[in-house]
């Protein structure tokens, strides 16, 4: 019997699913939970999803009433009001099971973001990894309180729909949320500066330092690869095994978010960023741009004004 390939859910899935009360491609946040499904169980073939959930996003929960179980990664777990739930991107969602009365406060963030948010360090493998190895972790009423008052400015500035700079409040909002949230998991982190840890795991994690470091300018594995004194070929396998991805997708989804930063938020001619960004000429950068954004540097510049 041929394994099935699983199927990527990002935020665009999320969004349809539960009507979610914001959604920009890169944020995501859910007020009303009540259109989620009861559950889901991908070993039922009569379900909604007939075959292995490939989770392309990290979610972020705080249940403030009900109770949820999830199966992730073969792992089972639980939550119930009070608890912060996570759900880091690559994982595999087995199945889930939330209880009627189930309420949470939801919010998704689109991979990219977080690599935007932490410039693809050691903290974006350390928070990812933290998320992991902690899925579900009681919080205080303090810290309960705090995120509240964060989702409270969030639901305000979601029905200022006419506000010229909403987007960019709300995602302001959401990157001061991340960081309390992150220095809520930062005690929590067991991987960082462990020497038991997994060989491929430092190597992986010495590589997105390197990679933040480099910011966009060095594309090929080898050059990491010889950094790091092991073959291209190890180091891919490494970065696979520990987080889902290729060291080439890796380079590849930094480069185009810092492609992307120069497009968005300078007045940089596409030379001037091709320069930057140590291209060959402006006519490789096109081409590496149209590849993967799917329209050319001058047309996605255009878009987004």
């Amino acid at each position: 019997m041929s394994k099935k390939t699983a199927i990527k859910v990002g935020l665009d899935t999320l969004k349809d699913l539960t009507d979610a009360s914001y959604h920009d491609g890169d944020l995501l946040i859910i007020e009303d939970v009540s259109r989620l499904p009861s559950a889901i169980d991908v070993s039922d073939k009569s379900g909604p999803a007939d075959g292995p959930i490939l989770m392309d996003m990290v979610i972020m929960m705080v249940c403030i009433g009900g109770n949820a179980t999830l199966t992730v990664n073969g792992r089972t777990f639980s939550g119930g009001e009070g608890d912060m739930i996570f759900i880091p991107p690559n994982v595999i969602l087995d199945s889930y099971v939330i209880s009627k009365d189930f309420n949470a406060r939801i919010i998704g963030m689109s991979y990219p973001v977080l690599q935007r948010i932490l410039s693809v360090s050691k903290a974006t493998w350390d928070i990812l990894a933290t998320m992991t190895d902690n899925p579900v972790l009681h919080a205080d009423d303090g810290t309960i309180e705090l995120l509240e008052s964060y989702y409270g400015l969030l639901a305000t500035q979601l029905k200022r729909a006419g506000s010229p700079f909403r987007k960019e409040v709300i995602h302001s909002l959401f990157n001061a949320f991340f960081y309390d949230v992150y220095a809520i998991l930062l005690p929590y982190n067991t991987r960082s500066g462990d020497l038991n840890s997994r060989q491929g795991d430092i190597l992986v994690r010495k590589f997105l330092q390197l990679l933040g470091e480099t910011r966009g300018r060095e594309r090929s594995v080898t050059y990491y690869a010889d950094k790091l004194s092991v073959t291209p070929k190890y180091l891919s396998t490494a970065c696979r095994n520990a987080t889902g991805k290729t060291a080439l997708e890796w380079i590849h989804e930094y480069a185009v978010e810092m492609i992307i930063q120069q497009l968005r938020y300078t007045d940089k001619s596409i030379k001037e960023i091709a320069v930057a960004l140590d291209f060959p000429n402006i006519s490789f950068f096109g081409k590496f741009v149209k590849r993967h954004l799917g329209v050319s540097p001058t047309e996605f510049r255009k878009s987004r004004q």
